[in-house]
């Protein structure tokens, strides 16, 4: 019976809980577009926000500086990009939100993941037919 509840227990909390890449470019300098996870010090977290479904990466300029921002979210943000213009200069830059579901999924934008897993579906395809 003990044995029973222990696992229980950790099946509990092992399904209970999103894991995300959190990190903010102010204040992490590795906290870049996109990194490999083999070569970064970041890891992922497990959130601590109330309900988090998803996993948030948006790019775009933060204090007057281009930044990265990834975090939890109990809320679906999107997927979306926007360029943006500032009065006092004439660049315009391209803010992104990326929201996705799965563990650990915030590193790169959804598009650089897809054409990863893509590129060799393509490629099989090919040498299929």
């Amino acid at each position: 019976m003990l044995r029973l509840l222990v696992c229980v227990i950790l099946l509990i909390y092992r399904s209970n809980g999103k894991s995300c890449y959190v990190c903010n470019s102010s204040v992490d300098a590795n906290c870049l577009d996109s990194f490999s996870p083999h070569r970064s010090p970041l890891r992922p977290t497990r959130c601590n926000v109330v309900d988090a479904r998803f996993c948030i990466k948006t790019t775009g300029i933060y204090g007057g500086f281009v930044g990265v921002n990834r975090f939890c979210s109990s809320f679906d943000l999107g997927t979306q990009c926007d360029y943006v213009s500032f009065p006092d200069h004439d660049r315009i830059y391209r803010a992104c939100v990326f929201t996705c579901s799965s563990d650990e999924c915030n590193r790169a934008s959804l598009v650089s993941t897809s054409w990863l897993s893509i590129g060799p579906s393509i490629a099989l395809l090919i040498n299929l037919f």
